[in-house]
Parts: structure tokens; sequence; C-alpha cells
């Protein structure tokens, strides 16, 4: 049998592991008490099935080149999750740490902006992802990113019990944009009334940087201890019990004999997912919101693991918003770049197909009244068309402020298509 203790916020939880080739979850007796569930899937009933206590560790996980980094620098096995686990669990995503309690002393680690320049000079993602000989990395995804903590201004990597409270993305040279992308659309969603994630531009050295405050983090002001309340956070496909690769509803891609198959997250199925959350109508609102702005800035890239919901006593409610980009947009400067949908719109994957009839067969798939979806959209189109040209990006080059101006007209076009449709809905209804 391999195990390792579940604590929250230094509290036990019970013991996570693998015992005759078959994971498990045993929670303490007090956590029954007083506690929660990992997942919905991983009831403190202790009736999950072995298969779903496996997705739900395989989607806390890095992924592409971050998780190859993972187990090159650390020599483990792709097929060993506990390993992985162990390796990354004291300051994994949500409440929860895999580990023992007490791994090394809690010490915080400063790094420097000239070490952050160097690393990322050298163009080697394992300069980045591995700090003084260990993996840095606890955060699932694919994009280069870095956990750290911000305390009066200066960065520093958690060890022991400490945790992170921000991530830094950076930059990938092919994409050199996409983090001004980022920023751009994010500071979009905020300006709408969105909930989102609170980021920053930074710049290291030629690189530039996003900052992200972690969501799932309750930071404790005036103190560089790393020491503040984690919040229980799961993914869309550890909601919906999916692997990792499940995060696309295409889940073998969009080739002619394989697009057909779609297994993978979807819209209907998170619809239906949140009907068991805490305030289901609010939920039904917030992923409705979610899709039409995602929509309208052509983020085709919204996928199953790109929407994260907390998880506490009460039940489960949907987190703030995270990782807006829009892929449409960025498709157009580098055509090689995959801009069909994710998730699809009423049995439709092209982000630029997407019509009133589109949008009413979704609405009817989940059981959202029509009206409300129009006027939502005639909403959400509103505010965009009032709020994009408002935005200020004083902080960008001149060069990251043309590309963030031509963002912004590419999202108004997408958005005067979208307010044309709310005009569309009462025709289309009628021909039905």
């Amino acid at each position: 049998m391999v195990s390792l203790p579940i604590t929250f916020n230094d509290e036990p939880v019970g013991t996570i592991g693998v015992r005759d080739d078959e994971f498990f979850v045993e929670y303490d007796e007090r956590w029954l008490q007083t506690g929660f569930a990992l997942s919905p899937h991983i009831p403190l009933d202790g009736s999950a099935r072995p298969l779903s206590i496996e997705y739900f560790l395989s989607n806390l996980f890095p992924e592409g080149d971050q998780l190859d980094v993972l187990l090159r620098s650390m020599q483990i096995r792709k097929s060993n999750v506990m390993a992985i686990l162990s390796a990354i669990g004291m300051d994994a995503p949500g409440a929860m740490a895999y580990g023992a309690e007490h791994v090394g002393e809690n010490h915080l680690r400063r790094v420097t902006s000239e070490e952050l320049v160097a690393k990322l000079d050298s163009g080697d993602p394992a300069q980045i992802l591995v700090w003084d000989g260990r993996y840095r990395l606890s955060l699932a995804g694919v994009q280069m990113k870095l956990n750290i903590v911000l305390a009066e201004d200066n960065f520093f990597l958690a060890d022991g019990c400490l945790a992170s409270t921000h991530l830094l993305k950076f930059a990938n040279p092919q994409h050199r944009y996409l983090i001004v992308n980022e920023f751009v659309c994010m500071r979009l969603a905020q300006a709408v009334g969105l909930e989102v994630a609170e980021v920053e531009c930074l710049q290291f050295g030629a690189h530039r940087s996003l900052m992200v405050r972690r969501f799932d983090r309750e930071l404790a002001d005036g103190t560089p201890t790393g020491q503040q309340r984690r919040l229980h956070v799961i993914d869309g496909c550890q909601l919906l019990d999916l692997p990792p690769q499940y995060k696309y509803e295409q889940i073998h891609g969009v080739g002619r004999d394989v697009r057909h198959i779609r297994d993978g997250a979807s819209i209907p199925l998170l619809f239906e997912a949140i009907n068991q959350s805490l305030i289901p109508a609010k939920a039904r609102i917030q992923l409705l919101d979610m899709i039409l702005f995602n929509l309208i800035i052509g983020n085709s890239d919204a996928h199953g693991k790109n929407v994260s919901f907390r998880v506490d006593r009460a039940g489960v409610q949907m987190a703030p918003l995270y990782d807006l980009v829009s892929v449409c947009f960025e498709a157009r400067q580098i055509p090689d770049i995959d801009d069909n949908l994710a998730m699809a719109i009423g049995d439709e994957f092209d982000a630029d197909k997407i019509t009133a009839y589109h949008l009413i067969t979704m609405a009817d798939e989940v059981g959202i009244d029509r009206n409300l979806l129009k006027r939502r959209l005639a909403l959400m189109c509103g505010k965009v068309k009032k709020l994009a040209g408002l935005l200020s990006f004083d902080s960008l080059t001149e060069a990251e402020q043309d590309y963030a101006k031509a963002l912004i007209v590419f999202i108004l076009k997408r958005n005067d298509w979208f307010e044309q449709q709310v005009a569309e809905f009462k025709p289309v209804i009628a021909s039905l």
C-alpha cells in the first residue's frame, strides 16, 4: 500500500492512496462530522469509485511540457500517480495538502528579478520550473508558470506547509502577445461585472508575465509567511468525473473519422452538474454569462478545466473566472492555431458560425429559458459595447497597446454580430 495524509489548513482530513492496485480515500472520523467531500464523486460515505479518485488526482497535475519536466527532474514515471502527487501535493490546487504535515521547515525562499530574467533568457522551461533542485509548479495546465508568494512587493517560493498566493504566467516566444491578450480579456470581463481572478502585467527583462492572484487562497494581510487560509476548488473535469484528457468535448480531435466521438466535457454536462450546486439558479446564470462572454471575445479554448468550482460543507458554487483569452484573435495572427470551440454551442464547433439558432438550441438542451438567454446576451453585448473602448492599458508598451487596441476592435466586431443575433431570436423561435 502507498498512501499520503490529506490535510485542510493543517486539519487532518484523511488518507489517499493505492491498495491492491486500486485508489482509495479514507476520511478521518472527525472530518466526517465537520468536513466535506473532496469532490461530489468522492463522497464522505466512502463509496467513491477507485477510477473517480484517480481522475480527481490526475486533474491536479500539470500538463504537456510542464509535466514532462516534472517527470524528468524527479525521475518519476507518468503512470506513478502517487509519486507525482507526493512531489506537488503540499501546494496543490485547492485547499487540500497531500503529504506529510511537515516536509522540511516552513521557509520562504526569495526570488529576485535577476534570477527570473536569467532563467527566462535560457529558453529552457526546466529553468523556470526547477529551483534549487526541486520542481516548483503545482497547478494544472500547459502554459509555463510558477507558483509564488507575494509579500511586500517581493517574490518567494514556499516550502513546508506554506502555500503560494499568486502564479506568474510567462509568454511563449511563439505567442509573445498572448499574455497581453489574456490581460485585456480578463480586464474586460472584470469591467462588465464578471467575477474574475485579479491579474497584473509584469516585465522581467525582455519577458512579459501575467501575475494572477490565486482565488483558492485567502491572503493574510501584513505577513510574508504564506500562512493564508486555503479554499477548496475543483475544476470542471473533476466536477464531471472525467480525466484531464477529456477536457475537450471532441476527445480525439476534429478529424473526419473521430470528430463524432464527443464523450468529453460539454455545456449540457456542466449545466446538469451545477443543478446540484448550492444555489443552482445563480450558478446557471454565472455559467451562462461565462459562455456568452467567451463567445463574444472569441475564447474558443474554454474547455472543462478552464472553469472551477468552490467546494465546502455548504455545497458547490462557481469560482472566479480565469484563462480568458481570445484564441480566435490569436489565430488571425498565427494561422496554424486551432480555434474550434472546446465545447459545442447547439452542435456547432465553429466559433465564427454561432447564430441565434445555435444559442436557442443550447438553451433548450440545458433547460435555460429562451427569453432569459436573449436578455443575458443583450445585456452582455451592451456592457461590452459601452466599456471595451474605455479600458486603459497605460502599463503596456507601445507595441502591446497597438495589439490591445486591435484586439478590442476584434472583440467589438464579434460583439456587433451577437447584437444582431439578439434581434434574430424572435424570427428563429417562430420558425421552430
